[in-house]
C-alpha cells in the first residue's frame, strides 16, 4: 500500500511540475494593460489545469499498472493475521 501511495504522489508531483511549466510559459507574454488580461489569465489557467488533469490521469494509470505488475499474486490479509501475528493459510 505504501508503494502505491508513493507512486500516486510521484504522479501528482510530475503532473504539477508540468502544470507550473505550462502556466509560466503561457503567462510570460501577457500584458497587464490589455483589456482582455483577466480573460487570458483564466484561459492560461484552464489550459494548464486541463493538461495537468490529463497528465495526472495518464501517469496515475501507468503507475497503477506498474504497481499491479509488481504484485504477482494477491495475498489475502485479514486484520487478525496482522494483529495476532498469525500466518495466513
Amino acid at each position: 500500500m505504501l508503494a502505491f501511495y508513493n507512486l500516486h504522489c510521484l504522479s501528482y508531483l510530475i503532473a504539477n511540475s508540468i502544470y507550473m511549466k505550462i502556466t509560466s510559459v503561457m503567462m510570460k507574454n501577457l500584458d497587464v494593460i490589455q483589456e482582455s488580461y483577466m480573460q487570458r489569465v483564466y484561459q492560461c489557467l484552464s489550459v494548464g489545469m486541463a493538461v495537468s488533469v490529463f497528465f495526472y490521469t495518464a501517469l496515475f494509470v501507468a503507475m497503477t499498472v506498474i504497481f499491479h505488475r509488481l504484485i504477482k499474486g494477491e495475498a489475502v490479509m485479514v486484520w487478525h493475521y496482522v494483529f495476532l501475528r498469525e500466518r495466513s493459510p
